[in-house]
């Protein structure tokens, strides 16, 4: 059942939600302030929290979101992540009741401004509504000392600044420089797609598909183009790519990609010059054959994937491949 709330009666609403029992929240707002949140503590205070912000460069040099949050976090055991693209508001309590709409978490956003009119819904939310809420959220990046203390500098150094667009390559910098993917980083055949982009096989909780995604620097599941670098120019795409060219019917076999990989010393290597064990690593989770079908999803009108229709419930090898249209 849903139940209206209007800005006014926000934060009273979300009180009267959070109880003894009560184990986790989930707090989301692109923008959040200090003030607003502390009158948040005494509920919150011995729960499992999680509380997920945009901050972006241009809202914390504006103030129109607090960095302070992150030390009521830290102070309190909570946990704050960061995601660019975040733009929904709401709080879910034990994944379970929803309150959801308009309202960021500022004193504007809960009517103490008298400035905005902001619409909210109370409601139950079940398991299959959960997923699809939450898909994008295991992509943002969590906040520690070293990326605060960054973005604490930057934000003290261009409090009058404006120029947009360099504070977005500036705080990008900030984050990917943290980014635990990036550091030393070396093509391996494991950072070949452990699912396909648009069959239903991305799983939004495992552990293994977020990796690929962070890697690529992917923070919604909707926008995959800056993946499209990596499935295009990694070197097993570049072998694909050569046997396709030069071959007179214009395909990619699994085996034939195999065997050239196995040819390239340096390949090879990455699978201890076993052969055993490449086909072990091309096999895991179906890589090589995702990355057929990422080939495909990023040039549709330049390839298509053919594969037998047992194919992913018993994959052999020339059962699969890819192919210039």
């Amino acid at each position: 059942m849903l139940m209206l709330v209007t800005q006014n009666n926000l934060i009273r609403i979300i009180r009267e939600c959070i109880n003894e029992s009560t184990k986790e929240i989930i707090i989301s707002s692109a923008y959040l302030k200090e003030d607003l949140f502390r009158e948040l503590i005494p509920f919150l205070e011995n729960k499992k929290v999680h509380v997920y912000v945009r901050w972006e460069a241009q809202d914390l040099i504006m103030g129109t979101s607090d960095l302070g949050v992150y030390h009521i976090c830290t102070n309190q055991g909570w946990r704050i992540f960061r995601n660019p693209r975040l733009h929904a508001k709401f709080v879910l309590i034990d994944k379970t009741i929803l309150i959801l709409g308009s309202s960021n978490y500022t004193m504007s956003g809960t009517g103490r401004s008298r400035q905005n009119i902001e619409r909210n819904f109370k409601t139950t939310i079940e398991e299959n509504s959960l997923v699809l809420l939450l898909e994008d959220y295991n992509l943002s990046v969590e906040i520690n000392d070293e990326i605060f203390k960054k973005l604490n500098d930057y934000v003290l150094e261009h409090k009058e600044t404006k120029d947009y667009d360099h504070h977005f390559n500036e705080i990008k910098t900030i984050f990917s420089d943290n980014d635990e993917f990036q550091d030393s980083y070396r093509f391996k055949l494991l950072d070949l797609p452990p699912f396909r982009p648009d069959d239903g096989s991305f799983d939004a909780v495992s552990k293994l598909h977020i990796a690929f995604l962070k890697s690529n620097s992917v923070s919604s599941i909707h926008d995959l183009s800056s993946v499209e670098d990596f499935i295009k120019n990694n070197p097993v795409s570049r072998k694909i790519f050569e046997i396709i060219e030069s071959s007179a019917d214009r395909r990619c076999r699994w085996g034939t990609i195999e065997r050239r990989i196995k040819n390239d010393d340096h390949l090879f290597s990455l699978a201890d010059n076993d052969i055993t064990t490449l086909k072990e690593l091309l096999g895991s989770h179906n890589r090589l054959f995702n990355l057929f079908c990422w080939i495909s999803f990023f040039e549709p009108a330049k390839y298509y994937v053919w594969n037998r229709e047992t194919y992913l419930a018993d994959p052999r090898e020339g059962t699969c491949s890819l192919n210039y249209v």
